[in-house]
């Protein structure tokens, strides 16, 4: 597709390639084609429709001269505009409906559905980023070009520090957020409503109380996240399910082990030649699975 559109328009295929979301699909070093990507908004196509809110926009830029969406719009950990400093939006200020500006026409600046000017929208208090969150998205975007960063006391990769933060992510989800940002000293409040989307999907307001939570989890390293842990009485086997990087692996190290619950004995209820029949016989595993559960409730 690129290369068809480098020869009708003229424009050079590297150049036609920068304006696609490729580059980010390796934040993590992963290249499904076809998966969400990580750090990636999802625009949840489905037919003609939306069902994402999978593009950002900056008001303010869009009042300029020559409307357009930036790329670093559809990054996750991105919240304010770094041209402007201006918190970033996922939706129409007056309908609430996903941002497609291909089905405007050539007035990209208008909602789709109803047409709304999306330069005169004014950000809610909701959408207003503290500086733990500007932090964070410093730092990620930092990695995001391929830069070393400062985090967790020592110099981490791009790659190590995406994949800490999807780990962190993932351990402080929407069921856990709570008793986290409760232990860590956070208000609990703004942590209500974030829904158990995985970041990729979630909205702006979710993904601004997210990461928050884990700027104050890393800070005064490895302190505050061992005091945290430790309060929430969690142990080695809560991390057992990720790869961790080294740097977290230390921390996770330790913390008590945890002990591992082996399976549990089944009591065949049935026996084992009822449930054989059901393979031979579907009808006779009926009659006599239902023989067994009448026998089974008259007796004493």
């Amino acid at each position: 597709m690129i290369s068809q559109l480098s020869e009708v328009s003229g424009v050079r295929e590297q150049e036609i390639t920068r304006t696609t979301l490729l580059d980010y699909r390796r934040l993590l070093s992963r290249r499904s084609r076809h998966a969400p990507w990580p750090f990636v908004l999802s625009a949840g196509v489905y037919h003609r429709k939306r069902t994402l809110h999978g593009l950002m926009y900056c008001p303010r830029c869009l009042r300029q001269t020559d409307s357009y969406f930036r790329r670093i719009w559809r990054l996750a950990f991105l919240v304010q505009c770094p041209d402007c400093n201006q918190g970033l939006l996922d939706a129409c200020p007056q309908c609430d409906a996903p941002i497609v500006p291909h089905r405007t026409a050539n007035r990209v600046y208008l909602c789709h559905a109803c047409s709304a000017d999306l330069r005169r929208a004014k950000r809610p208090t909701s959408t207003e980023a503290s500086p733990r969150v500007s932090r964070m998205q410093d730092l990620l975007s930092n990695a995001a070009q391929k830069k070393k960063v400062q985090w967790l006391g020592q110099q981490l990769s791009s790659s190590e520090a995406f994949r800490t933060t999807k780990i962190l992510l993932q351990a402080t989800a929407a069921r856990y957020l709570q008793a986290y940002r409760g232990a860590l000293g956070l208000s609990l409040e703004s942590s209500q409503e974030i829904s158990s989307r995985q970041f990729e999907h979630q909205r702006v307001v979710e993904r601004i109380v997210r990461l928050e939570t884990i700027d104050r989890l890393t800070e005064d390293w490895p302190r505050t996240f061992l005091r945290c842990v430790m309060e929430l009485g969690l142990t080695q086997r809560r991390f057992s399910e990720f790869q961790l990087p080294k740097s977290l692996a230390e921390q996770v190290r330790r913390l008590p082990p945890g002990t591992r619950l082996g399976p549990r004995p089944q009591q065949p209820v049935l026996g084992t030649q009822i449930t054989g029949l059901k393979k031979r016989s579907l009808s006779k595993y009926r009659q006599a699975r239902a023989r067994r559960l009448l026998d089974a409730a008259d007796d004493p």
